[in-house]
């Protein structure tokens, strides 16, 4: 039994179904599909207006305090701005795992072959890494010619100088 000074607040059945999100109007039929579609809507509602383009509507939120770069004026962090999101080009067919693991190999042999050949210039006594030899250098050795009287006198003249 209640009494006088309890309450008891009612509510409609229809404001409990829309409080809950869980209202289906009576002439609404699952049978002709959602209750988005049913109402005429996306289910992103007005961030889906240029779906049909393949842009999306978002909204973010600056992470940090920044200056433009076209006025010049400050941006605080916090400021939301709506943006326009679409795909550039069709990244769909890229496997982003197999580019990654393509570029850490490639990363890996050039540091190997950057070791490699400090590891050489080591042994030769010097303490910069050579480059690899390419054409242009082999052809500019070949043209190169050392005389016997040369070597000679230079073998000599250090020999002099150590006795």
């Amino acid at each position: 039994m209640l009494d006088s000074t309890s309450t008891i607040i009612f509510m409609s059945s229809l404001a409990a179904a829309r409080a809950d999100n869980f209202y289906y109007p009576p002439e609404w039929d699952p049978k002709k599909g959602g209750l988005n579609k049913f109402h005429g809507q996306h289910a992103l509602r007005e961030r889906a207006r240029k779906i049909d383009q393949g842009i999306l509507i978002i909204r973010f939120e600056m992470p940090y305090n920044i200056w433009c770069g076209v006025c010049g004026s400050m941006i605080a962090k916090g400021v939301q701005f709506n943006a326009e999101k679409k795909q550039i080009s069709d990244a769909r067919h890229f496997d982003d795992y197999s580019i990654n693991k393509s570029l850490r190999a490639k990363l890996r042999s050039q540091k190997k072959r950057a070791a490699e050949e400090e590891l050489a210039a080591r042994k030769m006594g010097l303490v910069i890494r050579l480059l690899p030899a390419s054409e242009e250098d082999k052809a500019a050795a070949k043209c190169v010619k050392f005389s016997s009287n040369f070597v000679i006198s230079l073998s000599n003249e250090w020999l002099r100088h150590i006795i």
